[in-house]
């Protein structure tokens, strides 16, 4: 426990106590979705525009796993097998096999050489 008791949990102000075993969202348990009919929350306004009326990202967004591909091939032999060590001995301890699936899962997207080890 923490000694400090300055209600900022999540951030600076936050004053609102979940009482939730997940405080985010998507979790492994995959429920208490964000309500887009939150009271207080933001409201698309209605307004007729010409033309197309939409936030769009640039397919860059869509880039997920370049920047640990990019890290990944940067590595020296022996920096990779120390992650390989790392992520070995971190998964061993792990006793939830969804976080283990979901990790490797997400290993395999980055490399998977990586992912089979």
């Amino acid at each position: 426990m923490c000694p400090v008791m300055n209600n900022q949990r999540d951030g600076f102000m936050r004053y609102a106590i979940n009482k939730s075993e997940v405080n985010y969202w998507p979790n492994r348990f995959n429920h208490i979705p964000p309500n887009p009919d939150a009271k207080g929350a933001l409201i698309n306004f209605e307004q007729k525009v010409a033309g197309i009326k939409q936030r769009l990202n640039a397919p860059k967004f869509k880039e997920y796993y370049n920047q640990a591909q990019l890290f990944l091939n940067s590595l020296a032999p022996h920096e990779y097998e120390h992650l390989v060590g790392a992520l070995t001995f971190e998964l061993s301890k792990c006793d939830d096999e969804i976080v283990t699936h979901n990790m490797i899962k997400r290993l395999n997207d980055i490399d998977f050489e990586l992912a089979k080890v």
